[in-house]
């Protein structure tokens, strides 16, 4: 590993100890909330095509386009900036460098 990493996961584990939480506690948290989503838009989305119908059906097609579209364009500019916040200072600007040419 390289010193960089080493401080990285160093302010990580630091943050984790600040916050009260452990890393198993994070994995859970997401593994929770993805698994509700998917539970309640499994029961729900029957529903919702039947009552919307074909015709409908575009439309919600084209709404849904839009907000991912826009959920893409806020992640875009907040992941840079989350990246400079939580890096260490000797390597932030190769971070969010780094994040802004593999996202072209």
């Amino acid at each position: 590993m390289y010193s960089t990493e080493l401080e990285f996961l160093t302010s990580r584990n630091e943050l984790l100890e600040k916050l009260g939480l452990s890393y198993a506690h994070e994995v859970f948290n997401v593994w929770f909330h993805l698994t509700i989503g998917a539970m309640l838009v499994a029961v729900t989305s029957g529903r919702i095509a039947d009552m919307i119908g074909r015709k409908g059906g575009a439309l919600s097609l084209d709404a849904g386009r839009f907000s991912t579209g826009y959920g893409i364009g806020v992640f875009s500019y907040v992941v840079p900036i989350f990246i400079a916040e939580i890096a260490p200072k000797n390597i932030r600007g190769g971070l969010t460098t780094l994040n802004q040419v593999r996202a072209r």
